[in-house]
Formats: C-alpha cells, structure tokens, sequence
C-alpha cells in the first residue's frame, strides 16, 4: 500500500536527519578544543555533501581578519577529521574552506 511505503520513506528519512545531525555535533566537539588553540578562528561551519567526485566534509573558517596555514594546523585538523584527503580554497582573506574526502 502507498501509505505504508510512504510512512517507510519518511521514517528513513527521520533517522537520515537525525544521523547527519549527530555527525555533525560529532564533528563540532572534535573542533572545539582545535578551535580554541587558534584563537583565530571566529565561526565554523560544517556541511556534508556528495558529488561526483565522491563524498566529502566541507569545513569553512571565519577569522573576521586575515590568517595563513602552516602545517601544525593542518596536522592537527586531518588527524581530527581522521583522513588526509583534502582541497584547500581560500575564498576571501577571512574565509577558508576545506574539503576533506572520504571512501
């Protein structure tokens, strides 16, 4: 029947939500201690997508001012989001954004 198919869907996608979400709150807990060590970092924002290239966690930085990278950031943040598959994009002098891939 329709309505059980259909009360099937929305309940997969009830658990989908509320999966993303808890990865999500995974991923900011992970980053507030990395946070607080670079004083710089303002705002993060955290969005999971899928694409043709793959699946993949982008991570954006908000510093309100410029900053560089070096690698003791870098280190620290792939061991964080536990890959060392990533792209760099600075967007503005302020923003960063980082892809990190997975399988």
């Amino acid at each position: 029947m329709f309505s059980d198919d259909l009360n099937e869907i929305f309940e997969l996608e009830a658990n989908a939500r509320a999966k993303r979400n808890d990865l999500i709150n995974r991923i900011r807990k992970k980053l507030d201690g990395f946070r607080s060590k670079f004083r710089i970092i303002n705002e993060i924002k955290i969005g999971l997508f899928e694409d043709d290239k793959g699946k993949f966690i982008k991570l954006s930085f908000f510093t309100g001012r410029g900053f560089s990278i070096n690698n003791q950031f870098m280190e620290e943040l792939t061991e964080i989001m536990e890959t060392g598959s990533y792209n760099q994009i600075f967007v503005d002098t302020d923003k960063l954004e980082i892809d990190f891939f997975y399988k």
